[in-house]
């Protein structure tokens, strides 16, 4: 009877397997870099122009917060640039949710204030109410007495007194 010996081990069995594993990683990286490249080239200013489209004032108060933070703490100023700088695509998305939220925001406020604002000019309706007098609270005057400690009864022994430094 013949035994297979499969106690051997060939290190080049393993080659194929480690170069597909790098074709794999390699492929994944320039898939990655391509999705970073349309993120950057194509995405990001279509959110911005979106940003600017729906909330122009989203756009000025993020420049207004980021000179401000250069004003009071540079440091976080030039850490918030970079990141800004860097991360350009998702501070774009960050910012066209902020509009939309806002803007959501305002108009659930503009229904629940009753529909439109009114136009420039008009009238607001109101009711003239009669003003009442208030009534003056006479209040009974007190003595006023020292306090003092009651005599009769004992002052009880506190064992925290101690602790207060008074020996």
């Amino acid at each position: 009877m013949a035994s297979n010996n499969n106690s051997e081990f060939n290190p080049f069995k393993s080659i194929p397997s480690i170069l597909m594993f790098l074709a794999v990683v390699i492929g994944l990286f320039w898939f990655g870099g391509f999705l970073i490249d349309i993120l950057y080239y194509v995405v990001a200013p279509i959110l911005f122009i979106a940003t600017l489209i729906i909330n122009h004032k989203v756009v000025l108060s993020f420049g207004k917060w980021f000179l401000n933070l250069f004003k009071t703490n540079i440091l976080y100023g030039v850490g918030v640039g970079v990141f800004t700088f860097f991360m350009y695509p998702f501070v774009a998305g960050f910012l066209l949710i902020k509009a939309l939220f806002l803007k959501k925001v305002g108009q659930i406020q503009s229904q629940a204030q009753g529909g439109a604002e009114p136009e420039q000019g008009d009238f607001a309706e109101y009711e003239e109410l009669e003003v009442e007098e208030p009534e003056i609270l006479e209040l009974p005057t007190i003595e006023n007495a020292p306090k003092t400690r009651n005599p009769e009864k004992p002052e009880i022994e506190n064992q925290y007194d101690d602790l207060f430094g008074e020996s």
